[in-house]
């Protein structure tokens, strides 16, 4: 491989290295570039606003009475200030303060981060966290803040000659000391999901020529270098044919680049009964014989999206240092185009024992995912999430702002929604029916890999009711992220999600 398609590994260089820490300092005594304050709709300021006011004897009042800092919600006005210790202040409109949602409160920042970006402020004071959101303490109001702002500056220009700079080197929180403590853990837990993010957006991004099964095994095995809690282990092609692994290696024996079975394990509470997170790793499909279109053929470098979460996820889980035995199984290959790749109408073995029929070359996650959900069963797990960007269909049902949930397991499926939707990174539940189940029929094996024919919520469905053919041994769900991970077309990038979904639910995880 030429040397200039060869970057360092990632994770020397995903952490962004913005300062976060709490203040108590006095308003009078505050030494920054910038300090963040709200107004209402009503022109009423935020707790630290009327300070800042009585300070400037009543000019941000003016200039609210005379309607100067109305605007749409999250809409900001920088003003410069006569003072050496203090220079501006951002005046962010904030609409109803009595009626702030979390979605509310996410969108404010969000332009907040764009307004710091935009003036290039270097060291920021905000107040933000003195508003009222329904649902969110100051824990989670400090970690939406250190989001908002991965949010806003992340950018992957690895590949670009020219690099643009971080401006934003601090940021601080000003807070009564009697807070100081859970707002500390509010920066330590958006810092660890930043980091969990930025690596699985690192990685999403990275061209496939690069981003290969290799290059995620020693990504993997960085992550164990670091943290002292990570283990790694890898399958090669033989070790899984020697295993029966026919699902799999039917689906990597197309490309020159061989397939591998990837295992991090987090031991935080080794004595525990593992949790176990399955991940799907194509790092490129061209959907095989059943050849994609054109049109859509440069997105499919996000196809290992599922595994990049988990990477993403782990990362964050050793960061926080929490008590649980964690492991993460990523299932990785290329779906690639060659006279010894899968043809439709192959029937193939899995490790399970059964058969199935590949009646689509491009319904290619789930042969990789089969045999991976069979294997991870010597776990004994407590339960298993499967990640995975599996169906269009899962796009056709919720779109791309809500991830497709499925689950045998009531339970689960409600703590992964509660999870979603705490973290603001949704997930909806659709159900497995008859219906879907009887679209795996197949007249020559035991199950089909495809529904040839049918709506779009349906393929969804049928693609996470075959997954199941291979989890009844335990408790399970399957998130198909495939329109939650990315972004596609011109402006096309990986989101991070849905790490903050799976942070939050492993974080609540005893």
């Amino acid at each position: 491989m030429p040397a200039y398609i060869q970057p360092r590994q990632l994770s020397d260089m995903t952490d962004m290295k913005i300062n976060y820490q709490t203040i108590t300092t006095a308003l009078d005594q505050l030494n920054s570039h910038c300090i963040i304050i709200a107004v209402d709709q009503d022109n009423k300021f935020n707790k630290s606003g009327k300070q800042l006011d009585r300070l400037m004897e009543n000019y941000l009042s003016d200039l609210a009475a005379r309607d100067d800092l109305r605007g749409d919600i999250g809409k900001s006005l920088l003003l410069p200030l006569d003072n050496d210790q203090l220079q501006r202040v951002l005046i962010v409109n904030i609409g109803d303060s009595k009626k702030l949602s979390a979605k509310d409160y996410q969108k404010i920042l969000r332009k907040v981060a764009d307004a710091l970006k935009h003036y290039r402020i270097q060291h920021c004071v905000s107040t933000l966290h003195e508003l009222t959101i329904r649902g969110f303490d100051l824990k989670q109001k400090i970690q939406q803040f250190v989001s908002a702002i991965q949010h806003v500056f992340y950018e992957f220009d690895q590949f670009k000659s020219e690099k643009n700079k971080m401006t934003l080197a601090s940021a601080s929180f000003l807070v009564d000391g009697k807070n100081r403590r859970q707002a500390a853990q509010g920066i330590q837990y958006g810092q660890a999901l930043a980091d969990g993010m930025t690596l699985c957006q690192d990685l999403g991004n990275t061209p496939p020529n690069v981003c290969t099964p290799s290059y995620l095994a020693k990504e993997a095995d960085k992550l164990a270098k670091t943290y002292s809690k990570i283990t790694t282990s890898h399958l090669n092609e033989a070790e899984m044919k020697k295993l029966g692994m026919g699902a799999f290696l039917s689906v990597s024996q197309a490309s020159t680049e061989p397939g591998k079975l990837i295992t991090l394990h987090y031991k935080g509470k080794a004595s525990k009964s593992p949790i176990v997170l399955v991940g799907k790793g194509i790092t490129f499909d061209t959907g095989g014989t059943n050849l994609k279109p054109s049109a859509g053929m440069a997105d499919m470098k996000y196809d290992m999206c599922g595994a990049a979460s988990l990477l993403g996820t782990i990362k964050a889980v050793a960061e926080l240092n929490l008590p649980i035995n964690l492991i993460c199984v990523i299932a990785s290959a290329e779906n690639m185009i060659d006279g010894g790749g899968n043809r439709p109408s192959d029937i193939v073995k899995t490790l399970s024992g059964k058969t199935v029929e590949i009646l689509n070359t491009d319904a290619e996650g789930r042969l990789v995912l089969c045999d991976t959900l069979t294997y991870i069963a010597k776990y004994k797990p407590q339960l298993v999430v499967d990640v995975a960007t599996l169906t269009g269909g899962a796009i056709g049902a919720l779109g791309f702002e809500t991830t497709t949930l499925f689950s045998n397991n009531p339970a689960l499926a409600n703590r992964l929604l509660k999870a979603g939707e705490k973290s603001l990174d949704p997930a909806w539940q659709l159900p497995m029916t008859d219906e879907g189940y009887s679209h795996l029929e197949s007249n020559h094996a035991d199950l089909s890999n495809v529904r040839q024919h049918g709506d779009t919520v349906v393929k969804a469905m049928v693609g996470a009711c075959f997954l199941s053919k291979f989890t009844e041994s335990y408790v399970w769900a399957h998130l198909d992220i495939a329109g939650t991970a990315a972004v596609y077309g011109h402006n096309k990038h990986a989101t991070g999600r849905p790490v903050p979904l799976l942070l939050e639910f492993l974080s609540n995880t005893k």
